[in-house]
Formats: structure tokens, C-alpha cells, sequence
């Protein structure tokens, strides 16, 4: 796992503008405790949901506003269970059309922070 740039900054941003974070992960343990010990290390405090592999994450985000992940497969099933969906761009999913009705597609933390600061606004 690599730390994504800005995901500090904003991910602290959006904590202290009342937004509540969770991270809903496919990760095996091991994955998870690595990242719950470094987001404790920075500072932050989110709430940590394992589905585990293989398992549809749609349990575990019913009553989420907005979804971020970078597997489409993964947002499909969220279309009426998570208003608003985003689909992180990488060089290996880029490649993947993104129907408007499964989610948006973002390229990074700024563009994603601006997205939500766009659905206040509404």
C-alpha cells in the first residue's frame, strides 16, 4: 500500500468541516492494521470496516451519503444504496468507461474534496 498524495490533507479537511470518514476495506487483516496504526499515527480517527474478500460492501455502507473507491466492480452494486459515487483514477482502471449512473470519476484528492465541497453547496 502507497499513500496517496493529499489524502492527509484532505481527508483532515473534510474531518474538521463535520464530515464523518469511514473506511470500508476488502483487505485481509494484516492490510488493516497497517493502515489503522498509520491513521492513528497522523492523527486521525475514523471508523474501520473489514468485509473482507470477495464479500459486496453493500451492508456496510447503507447510510452513506458519498463512496470513494478505486474498483468499479465495487460501486456497481451501491447504485440506490450511496447517493453519490466516485471512482478514484489510476493508470490501471483509466482504461474503464464509467457509466454516470454507477459513479463519477476523480483523478485525485483535490478534484475529490472539491467534488464534495460542490454537493454542499447544493
Amino acid at each position: 500500500m502507497q499513500k496517496v498524495e493529499g489524502v492527509v490533507d484532505y481527508t483532515q479537511k473534510l474531518v474538521s468541516e463535520g464530515h464523518n470518514l469511514k473506511i470500508i476495506t476488502s483487505r485481509g487483516t494484516s492490510e488493516l492494521e497497517i493502515v489503522k496504526e498509520w491513521i492513528q499515527k497522523i492523527g486521525l480517527n475514523f471508523t474501520f470496516i473489514g468485509v473482507g474478500g470477495g464479500v459486496k460492501k453493500i451492508e456496510a455502507c447503507r447510510g452513506l451519503d458519498v463512496y470513494i473507491d478505486d474498483d468499479l466492480d465495487k460501486l456497481e452494486p451501491l447504485v440506490g444504496i450511496v447517493p453519490y459515487r466516485f471512482l478514484f483514477s489510476w493508470g490501471y482502471n483509466q482504461h474503464i468507461e464509467v457509466p454516470q449512473s454507477v459513479a463519477k470519476r476523480v483523478d485525485s484528492w483535490t478534484n475529490f474534496y472539491q467534488e464534495i465541497k460542490r454537493l454542499n453547496s447544493h
